[in-house]
């Protein structure tokens, strides 16, 4: 078995210096400083290559949060034998290919683990990627090219319409920015009233700006959770046809947020079956928890990186709802975090909605 193991499209990076390794002729890796874990990226496929404790050691390669790779019931990988050094050390390897490959270079956690209960991780490893160019195929939607400036127009799906606005800079299709989409909440006030607030949060922190109205109507006027299945699909196919189409999007660079009934829609069957299409995270302010038919169908890799903010006051009347938020997507194992601001009744924060907003985007970024 061959690997060309030049690291020129992935970067590996740990707490020590990583070089970058070779290929002697009989397939074994030659480097200085030899270390644990090689990568070599190329198109759909990633190959690994582990050097092992011992030879004949009862190890398996782990992808995922450590805690969860430290589970009795974690999902192993076999590492495939491989010819070994000189020196007597021996290797394995793994190949990934077409999505799992263009998860692993876009900034995983792998753990050489021990297949002896109770499991010990031998050797970690996480992966980042310093080449844009290898996200041709992987977080860069490459879109074809659309309108730049700020516009408003409407969108048909399924026979739903609704508006939507859009805030593009001048060189989207050259620069690399992600995407800030904003949800109102019952009534639709804030689609328009907050659109001047998400369009400079936006620029400032180098994201496309979206605000979508809910297709749907109930007692208080347009509402995002109110038929929120079907909703999520109207959602999920505007992104695609209207924002990911034209634009050059880094997927993995987007924050959801809104307020009341827009993030309470999103807890439901948006965060459960299409949220993982992006890595990021969402800002949920005074919204509260909405039940769905389905389950999280995310990975666990993707729930330990997508990072969750939710926005509440003590007097509430969804502080219930947002504590559940919390609970739930603690018990998948994600980063989630709950800030009250103050006693204030519905939406009514100590702070501006803008500048918490502005604070969790920069906090979110920050910590990709």
């Amino acid at each position: 078995m061959h690997l060309a193991v030049a690291c020129q499209q992935t970067h590996v990076t740990s707490g020590s210096a990583w070089g970058r390794s070779r290929l002697s002729d009989n397939g074994a890796p030659v480097a200085a400083q030899r270390p644990a874990i090689w990568l070599d990226g190329e198109g759909d496929v990633v190959h690994v290559l582990v050097t092992m404790p011992q030879r004949g050691a009862d190890v398996a390669l782990c992808v995922g949060a450590k805690q969860e790779c430290l589970r009795d019931d974690a999902p192993l990988m076999n590492l495939i034998d491989v010819n070994g050094a000189n020196d007597g050390t021996s290797y394995g390897a793994v190949t990934f290919r077409s999505e799992q490959a263009v998860n692993l270079a876009n900034g995983l956690e792998m753990h050489v683990v021990s297949r002896q209960i109770p499991r010990q991780v031998i050797r970690s490893v996480r992966l980042q990627n310093k080449n844009p160019a290898a996200n041709a195929n992987g977080w860069l939607s490459l879109g074809s090219g659309g309108q730049t400036g700020s516009y408003e127009e409407t969108f048909e799906f399924k026979g739903n319409t609704a508006k939507y606005r859009v805030s593009v800079q001048d060189d989207v299709q050259t620069g690399r920015y992600g995407m800030l989409v904003y949800l109102h909440g019952d009534g639709a006030w804030d689609y328009e009233g907050f659109w001047r607030d998400s369009k400079a949060i936006a620029f400032r922190h180098d994201l496309v700006a979206v605000h979508v109205q809910a297709p749907t109507t109930g007692n208080a006027g347009r509402s995002w959770w109110i038929a929120g299945d079907s909703n999520a699909e109207y959602l999920n196919a505007l992104l695609q046809e209207r924002v990911l189409r034209l634009y050059n999007i880094d997927r993995s660079k987007v924050i959801f947020s809104g307020q009341s009934g827009g993030p309470t829609f999103m807890t439901g069957t948006w965060m459960n079956r299409y949220m993982q299409q992006f890595l990021g995270g969402a800002v949920f302010m005074c919204g509260g928890m909405l039940y769905s038919n389905s389950g999280m169908e995310a990975s666990s890799d993707w729930r330990h990186y997508f990072k969750i903010r939710i926005e509440t006051t003590t007097g509430d009347f969804l502080n219930g709802g947002a504590q559940n938020a919390r609970q739930r997507y603690e018990r998948y194992g994600m980063d989630v975090r709950l800030t009250t601001h103050g006693a204030g009744s519905h939406c009514k924060f100590d702070e501006n909605p803008a500048t918490i907003l502005d604070q969790r985007v920069a906090e979110i970024l920050q910590a990709r």
